[in-house]
């Protein structure tokens, strides 16, 4: 740093040494830990512990699930662990297939979800010498690429880029020596909690709330064109969503880690309270309805209240799902009308 010999984010040094688990528990992450401690010859008894757990769990790389790998981890661990073994060259195999599918010149003129694994990028024969003056154009405003800290920092490596260099250290002193896998994380939480709330189907509880978080971002959703019509009717999906929603996930980036701001027992409560009040609502609705339509064929009626109660399913609306229910046996029952 500055033509002297030092680290030039020292703090983050004594990071690594202050945080250090008893059982490491991410491969990677120790890797990119024991390689800074090693490099500036400190701390030798904790970059001791690491090796020792990376010689410990490397082998078991061959048996892990795809599906449990980090964020391009295939793309990044050959990079820093080069190393003739099997299982690296098996996991430096399934990075050439997917480079194989990448054009080079796609990388060099849009932001694409490679540049967020950039730090893995540089010595691949398929995409050849990184073009830094390009790559640079695809910066984010602040600095970053595609908002990953480590990415940045590979670029201030290779090119000293002073809008890196800024950035990185903004992040460095935000979280006192440390830096998270991804930052800023505004957006993603923001759209995130909205998206749970909704597919919770209580999301009219929270209206001041989400529309605070939607100023902030612009959100669209598109659904897609394969799913079925039925498929996203509210209710039906609050059900699906109520029985898959995990309160304690763990989201997998280049690390492991929770956003409560995503993830709460007390939305997961909140959903199912709303669901079986509104449930037992449209129960004594129906009960009510067929009391009163007994002549109506049953399988008519059930449909349209179906419809309706799945729709506007809120428990204050029963004049608007009884309006529709009407206004659709009438329509099926004169058509010409």
């Amino acid at each position: 740093f500055q033509g002297r010999n030092i680290p030039q984010f020292p703090s983050s040094i004594e990071w690594i040494s202050n945080n250090q688990l008893s059982d490491d528990r991410l491969l990677i992450n120790t890797l990119a830990c024991v390689v800074a401690l090693r490099y500036w010859n400190v701390h030798g008894d904790k970059s001791d512990q690491g090796i020792s757990f990376i010689k410990e769990n490397i082998s078991k790389l061959g048996d892990a699930s795809p599906e449990h790998m980090t964020c391009g981890f295939e793309v990044v661990f050959p990079a820093v662990f080069r190393v003739d073994a099997l299982v690296i060259q098996d996991i430096s195999d399934v990075r050439d297939q997917k480079m194989k599918r990448v054009p080079k010149e796609l990388l060099h003129e849009v932001p694409t979800g490679l540049l967020h694994n950039l730090e893995g990028l540089g010595n691949l024969e398929s995409l050849g010498k990184l073009e830094w003056p390009k790559i640079l154009k695809l910066q984010t405003p602040k600095g970053s690429f595609i908002t990953s800290p480590a990415a940045t920092c590979y670029a201030i490596m290779e090119t000293n880029d002073q809008d890196c260099i800024e950035f990185i250290q903004y992040i460095v002193k935000k979280f006192n020596g440390g830096a998270p896998t991804v930052y800023p994380v505004d957006i993603y939480a923001r759209l995130w909690a909205v998206d749970r709330l909704e597919r919770l189907g209580i999301s009219r509880f929270f209206e001041p709330e989400i529309k605070n978080c939607l100023d902030h971002v612009y959100r669209y959703i598109k659904c897609a064109l394969e799913i079925p019509w039925y498929a996203s009717l509210p209710r039906l999906e609050a059900r699906f969503y109520i029985e898959n929603y995990g309160a304690d996930d763990i989201w997998i980036g280049k690390s492991l880690y929770r956003m409560p701001e995503i993830n709460k027992e007390r939305y997961l409560e909140l959903g199912k309270l709303d669901y079986n009040k509104c449930q037992a609502q449209h129960q004594m609705e129906w009960n009510h309805m067929q009391q009163i339509w007994s002549k109506q064929k049953l399988k008519e009626l059930l449909l349209a209240f179906f419809v309706a109660s799945s729709s506007i399913f809120e428990t204050e609306r029963y004049g608007e799902r009884i309006a529709w229910v009407k206004t659709n046996i009438l329509d099926t029952r004169f058509p010409h009308v």
